[in-house]
């Protein structure tokens, strides 16, 4: 952008009409006897670049969370690893929760535009090693990595908005960022089962690269972070004084340490319990000690840091947030097991493509968007979101209830039913822990509270996706022990084979018939996991605050912009905890139920 007369640049002010909001949104150079023109009318194309690469760039994080649930049986007949199928998915959510906070302190201290950027070429290596990776270990290295990016990119993304997008429009811009992901859980995995059959799943991340690349130098080149205030407008007051184990302390560096020593091993005792080790084996009882110990660590660590933890725990006890982390843990973790472990049963029990079932995984996608479109539209004209939450638990848990009963022998109509019941209530659920927190919480701790929603429900999945994983090896072990005859074809080998290349093995039709059903009943044990998850989210459904939101007029004065928030906080910050609703004619607040 050229320069203007005198060589300086525009000062953002915190006090404006609507007309000129958009003013303040991008960092501008401008002469003083251009002043009012260039308060109407900022630099379109920059924003548009800027708002285009985020929009892709979450696009394909939230891709990357369902294109491999069709993918997974096929790489399993490639690496031979059906028992790292967990991991997989898994890996990925782990890493994208443990760092989803630690990219919240990056984004305080850091620039936001290069902790973006490092985000974006994280997530880009993570996606490389996945495609070129010749093994199973290898491919779990390179989810890791990109679920690593993936948080901050997500992070970085509500960021960069609130820096170029006046913050009338910014629920817009984050209802859209929410959008993608309801599209990504639809499109992922059709996506992920096209690649599969007709290339290779290789490419359900290859097409991470070049779309990530252009990302990359957009923000670098474009982005221009307005001068002001925040980690990128203010140099830290001490910035120039900070030891690295300053750095390493503001960072909490020592309570991510101790967060992943106390999830990887517990995922690896999971893991290993049942199948590579017994259950008594001392490798699996150290494993779980290790994370014990590390669990206990971690939370007197947070105690003894106080606001400056981790995890404020001041913050957590608070009752909505409370129950909404409880509520995201439970559902999102039923939620995924489902995602995973659905197409496995529809390509290993009814031996269809991976693209086949990225089709007959429709139902339930498509009906948990719409089910979450229902429930904003609800909440936007009714106020009332507990009850949703509440609805959302009982019909989630009916639907994975009926899940449970498929057989070989079901017909399609009853698991297209089933997912559509299961999706219509986890859509009304989707939102509204979002919109609870920020409805009972103060402003200024609400981007925490929602890092904390995020964190929890990823850690949930990260979990129980692998819990779901020795389910379905312990339990499909012990029933193929009795149906295979004595021979070259031991339960070892089938399972080696992975979840679709089994009917290859030369295994004749009573066999054969008995090794589907067995499939069949391993991947619906797994469902029982989701149902008790979704009744025990009905807890945190009940126990939030019973609280509504009232809709005002779009005539009534809007606060002005508390500009000092600006840039630190992955939602709209205002003084009087509004919440904004279908764009800038719309807006709601919070008041008592």
């Amino acid at each position: 952008m050229p320069p203007n007369e005198d060589g300086t640049l525009a000062r953002t002010m915190s006090n404006h009409s609507p007309e000129d909001s958009a003013s303040r949104s991008i960092n501008v150079r401008r002469s003083p006897s251009h002043e009012l023109h260039s308060r109407r009318s900022t630099f379109k194309l920059p924003v548009f670049l800027i708002t285009i690469c985020l929009i892709l760039a979450v696009f394909l994080v939230a891709l990357d969370t369902t294109i491999l649930a069709t993918a997974i049986p096929k790489i399993t007949d490639d690496f031979n690893s059906l028992t790292d199928v967990g991991w997989y998915a898994g890996v990925y959510a782990l890493t994208s929760a443990i760092f989803q906070l630690l990219y919240g302190n990056f984004f305080k201290i850091f620039s936001a535009k290069w902790t973006f950027v490092s985000a974006s070429i994280v997530f880009e290596i993570g996606s490389i090693l996945c495609a070129a990776a010749p093994s199973s270990p290898v491919l779990i290295l390179g989810r890791a990595f990109a679920g690593v990016g993936s948080a901050g990119i997500f992070a970085g993304a509500f960021i960069i908005v609130s820096h170029t997008v006046p913050l009338r429009w910014r629920p817009i811009y984050n209802s859209i960022f929410g959008a993608l992901y309801g599209i990504a859980s639809v499109v992922g995995p059709v996506i992920g089962g096209l690649l599969t059959d007709k290339i290779t799943w290789r490419w359900c991340f290859w097409i991470n690269v070049p779309i990530g690349v252009v990302t990359v130098i957009v923000v670098s080149f474009v982005f221009e972070p307005p001068s002001g205030l925040g980690p990128d407008r203010q140099p830290h007051p001490h910035s120039d004084h900070r030891s690295p184990a300053t750095v390493l302390q503001e960072l909490n560096v020592l309570s991510t340490i101790l967060l992943i020593s106390s999830t990887i091993p517990l995922l690896l005792a999971l893991q290993w319990g049942g199948m590579e080790y017994s259950w008594s084996n001392s490798r699996v009882i150290t494993l779980f000690i290790v994370a014990g110990a590390s669990t206990v660590l971690f939370i007197l660590l947070q105690i003894r840091q106080g606001e400056k933890a981790f995890l404020p725990i001041q913050l957590i006890k608070q009752r909505t947030l409370l129950a909404c982390c409880w509520f995201t843990f439970t559902a999102g973790s039923s939620v995924a097991i489902v995602i995973y472990y659905l197409p496995i049963w529809f390509q290993a029990v009814l031996g269809v493509s991976a693209l086949q079932s990225g089709f007959l995984n429709l139902p339930f996608v498509i009906s948990l968007v719409c089910g979450s479109l229902v429930s904003g539209v609800i909440t936007s004209t009714t106020g009332n979101y507990v009850q949703l939450l509440i609805l959302s638990s009982v019909v989630r848990a009916i639907g994975t209830g009926l899940l449970t009963t498929l057989k070989p022998s079901s017909q399609r109509w009853q698991y297209v039913f089933y997912q559509i019941i299961f999706g219509l209530g986890d859509g009304c659920g989707m939102q509204q822990p979002l919109i609870a927190v920020q409805n009972a919480i103060d402003s200024h701790d609400v981007a925490m509270a929602i890092s904390v929603l995020i964190f929890c429900q990823t850690l949930g999945s990260s979990v129980f996706i692998v819990v779901g994983q020795s389910i379905l090896t312990n339990r499909l072990t012990s029933l193929l022990d009795g149906i295979l005859p004595s021979g070259p074809i031991t339960t070892r080998v089938l399972l080696e084979s992975g979840a679709t290349s089994f009917r290859a093995l030369g295994l004749d039709q009573e066999v054969l018939s008995r090794v589907v059903s067995a499939y069949s009943g391993a991947v619906t044990d797994t469902f029982y996991v989701a149902v008790a998850l979704s009744c025990a989210s009905l807890v945190g459904a009940c126990t939030v605050e019973w609280k509504k939101i009232k809709i005002h007029s779009d005539d009534e004065p809007i606060p002005p912009v508390n500009t000092a928030t600006l840039g630190t906080s992955t939602a709209t910050n205002t003084e009087d905890r509004e919440l904004s609703v279908l764009g800038p004619q719309r807006r709601i607040s919070a008041i008592p139920g």
